[in-house]
C-alpha cells in the first residue's frame, strides 16, 4: 500500500502512520494471491434461462460491441461531487467476481468444453453479460451505509475523498469494516492514499 502526504512533514507523517496502523489492524482484508479469497454469503448468482433449450454450436470469433452504460453517467456525477476534497484513497478488490458463487443450476449452465473435456464455473466468471451488474449490486449492498459524498464504488474500485486527514482515516476504517463483514478482499498492490494540499 502506498500512502503519501504533501501537508508538511509532521502532519503528513501522522497521516501516513494512521493509515499504516489501519492497514495492520485490518490485514485480513488484503489478499496477495487468489488463494486467499473466500466465498461470500451476500450474493449467489443464478443464470435465468427460462425454458430455453441449451445452445450447442462450434466456437467462432466474437465481435465485440461497445455498450453505453447508464452507470458511467453516475460515475461522472459522483466524481463532480468530489470537488474541493483534499484526501483521497483508491481501493481495488482482488479477482473481483470470484468470491461470488454460482448456484448449482447456474454451474451446469456455465459448462463448456475445451480439449475434449467438460468444465463448469463454480464462481461468477468475467465473461457473463450479467456479471458486472451482479458485482455492482454486491458492492452497493456491502457498502450501502457508506455510499455518498465521500465514498463511491464502481465494480471493484472504491474511491474515498474527504476534506481532512482525520475524516479520511475514519472513512477508511468504515470501508475496511464493511469489506471485512462482506468477506471481500483488497489487492494491496492497488491500494493508494494521498492528499493534495
Amino acid at each position: 500500500m502506498l500512502a503519501e502526504s504533501s501537508q508538511g512533514k509532521q502532519k503528513g507523517f501522522e497521516y501516513v502512520k494512521e493509515v499504516e496502523q489501519l492497514v495492520k489492524q485490518f490485514s485480513e482484508i488484503f489478499a496477495v494471491t487468489d488463494q486467499k479469497l473466500s466465498q461470500i454469503k451476500l450474493v449467489k448468482h443464478d443464470i435465468e434461462t427460462g425454458n430455453a433449450a441449451p445452445i450447442r454450436q462450434k466456437a467462432r470469433p466474437i465481435h465485440l460491441a461497445t455498450r453505453v452504460e447508464v452507470e458511467l453517467r453516475r460515475i461522472l456525477d459522483d466524481l463532480q461531487t468530489r470537488g474541493g476534497k483534499h484526501f483521497f484513497s483508491t481501493l481495488d478488490l482482488i479477482s473481483a467476481y470470484w468470491p461470488i458463487s454460482l448456484s448449482k443450476d447456474a454451474k451446469q449452465k456455465s459448462a463448456f468444453t475445451a480439449t475434449e473435456n467438460l468444465y463448469q464455473f463454480y464462481v461468477l466468471p468475467f465473461g457473463l453479460s450479467s456479471s458486472p451488474a451482479v458485482f455492482q449490486r454486491l458492492m452497493r449492498t456491502a457498502l450501502k451505509p457508506l455510499l455518498g459524498e465521500e465514498e463511491f464504488c464502481y465494480l471493484d474500485d472504491i474511491i474515498i475523498a474527504t476534506d481532512t486527514a482525520q475524516r479520511h482515516v475514519e472513512m477508511m476504517e468504515k470501508v475496511f469494516r464493511a469489506l471485512r463483514v462482506a468477506g471481500l478482499r483488497l489487492d494491496p498492490k492497488n491500494v493508494f492514499s494521498w492528499n493534495e494540499k
